[in-house]
C-alpha cells in the first residue's frame, strides 16, 4: 500500500464511474492503458483515507488533488486574466515616534502603472526623473496617502497606526509601482531630540485569485526598489544608499533594529544631524498577474508497481482530482488524463 498525504474526504455518492478526460499524442504510438476506479469501501469524510484503485499498464503517474495549487486545469497558469484577479489590496501599518506639530506632511505614498524605474547608477538621471514627476503634478501617479510629521511627536512612546487597506481594484494587474517620498522638512530650530522623526513600515500587496481560497501576498519591503536622495549636498557618500538606525542624516532604512525586524522605512536624522532629509523610495514595475502554476504530485515512477494510492483531504468540499498517465519508449512518449469529482464531508 502506498499512502500519501492525509486526506478527509466526504462521503461520495458512487456510481463507480470516473468522469475520463483523455490527451493522447495520437501519432506516437506507445499506448498508455490506464484506467481509475474510486473503492466503495471508503466513507469519504474529512480525515479519512480516499481510496483510488488502478488498471490497466501505466509507467509513470502525476497526481492533482484538486486542492488550491493543486489543479489540473490550472497546471499551465503562469499569468491571470483581470476575470481571474478577484481584488488586489494595498495593507500598511505603520510604527511612528517623535516628528513636530509644525512639521506638515512627512510622507507620501503613491502608485502607479505607468511602468516607472529608475536606473540606480545614473544620479543626474534619476534625479531629473523625479523633479519632472513633481513638475508635471504627479501625473499618472496616484496619492494612496500621506503621514503628517507631527502625528504621535512624544519623544518617547511610539505609536503603531492601525492597520490601513487601501484597494487597488484591477487598475496595476498589468504594470504595478509603489513610490514613498519622505521629506519631512522640520521647521523649526529646535535642537532637542523631538524634531527626529521615523516611520517604520510593514506593508504588503494581496491579490485574491480565482480558485486559490488564500490570496498571494507579496511583501513591499522585499520588493526590488531604489532608493535616491533628491538633496545632492547632503553628507552622504552614496545617494543610493540606505543609512543605519542612529544615521545623523537620516535617511531609509531596511530594518528596524531589535524588537521589530522587518519593517522598512525612514528615519530623520539625530538632533546633531542635517534636517534636509529628502529622499523618494520606488519599486522596480512589476505585473500582478504572474503566478506560479499549479503543481502535481509523482506518485507513480517506471519501476514502481502502484495497483491503488490513498489520500486524505483535510476539509470537506468537492474536489476534482486528476491522474495524468504517461508512457514513454525510443518512439516518444504520450499520456492520458483520468478525472473524478470526489466529494468530502464533515467528519461528524
Amino acid at each position: 500500500m502506498v499512502t500519501m498525504k492525509r486526506i478527509m474526504l466526504a462521503s461520495l455518492a458512487l456510481s463507480g464511474v470516473l468522469s475520463l478526460n483523455s490527451c493522447d499524442q495520437s501519432d506516437i504510438n506507445v499506448k498508455v492503458d490506464f484506467e481509475v476506479s474510486l473503492d466503495s469501501s471508503n466513507t469519504y469524510r474529512a480525515g479519512e483515507p480516499v481510496r483510488f484503485n488502478f488498471d490497466g499498464n501505466v509507467e509513470n503517474i502525476v497526481f492533482f488533488s484538486g486542492e488550491d495549487t493543486h489543479m489540473y486545469k490550472y497546471k499551465d497558469r503562469y499569468t491571470l486574466s483581470k476575470e481571474d484577479v478577484k481584488s488586489a489590496q494595498l495593507k500598511l501599518s505603520i510604527l511612528s515616534q517623535y516628528g513636530h506639530a509644525d512639521s506638515g506632511a512627512a510622507l507620501e505614498m503613491y502608485v502607479s502603472n505607468r511602468g516607472v524605474a529608475l536606473s540606480g547608477l545614473d544620479y543626474d538621471a534619476d534625479t531629473t526623473l523625479i523633479s519632472s514627476m513633481l513638475a508635471s503634478g504627479m501625473d499618472g501617479w496616484a496619492l494612496l496617502d500621506s503621514f503628517d510629521g507631527g502625528q504621535y511627536n512624544g519623544s518617547i512612546a511610539r505609536a503603531l497606526w492601525p492597520l490601513r487597506t487601501y484597494d487597488l481594484g484591477t487598475d496595476y494587474i498589468d504594470s504595478f509601482n509603489l513610490a514613498f517620498h519622505f521629506h519631512p522638512n522640520w521647521d523649526t530650530e529646535d535642537a532637542s531630540s523631538s524634531w527626529r522623526k521615523f516611520f517604520f513600515l510593514q506593508a504588503s500587496v494581496e491579490v485574491e485569485i480565482e480558485g486559490i481560497s488564500t490570496p498571494v501576498s507579496l511583501s513591499v519591503g522585499a520588493m526590488n526598489a531604489t532608493h535616491i536622495w533628491m538633496t545632492p549636498d547632503i553628507n552622504v557618500p552614496d545617494k543610493y544608499a540606505t543609512v543605519a538606525w542612529n544615521a545623523n542624516t537620516g535617511g531609509p532604512i531596511i530594518d528596524y533594529p531589535s524588537k521589530n525586524q522587518g519593517y522598512f522605512g525612514f528615519v530623520g536624522g539625530r538632533s546633531s544631524g542635517s534636517k534636509k532629509v529628502d529622499v523618494w523610495w520606488i519599486t522596480e514595475p512589476f505585473s500582478l498577474n504572474l503566478v506560479d502554476p499549479d503543481q502535481g504530485e509523482v506518485i507513480k515512477g517506471f519501476e514502481d508497481h502502484l495497483d491503488h494510492f490513498e489520500y486524505v483531504f483535510d476539509n470537506p468540499g468537492t474536489y476534482k482530482v486528476a491522474f495524468i498517465g504517461s508512457n514513454a519508449s525510443h518512439l516518444g512518449s504520450s499520456s492520458v488524463v483520468r478525472e473524478v469529482d470526489v466529494i468530502v464531508v464533515d467528519n461528524i
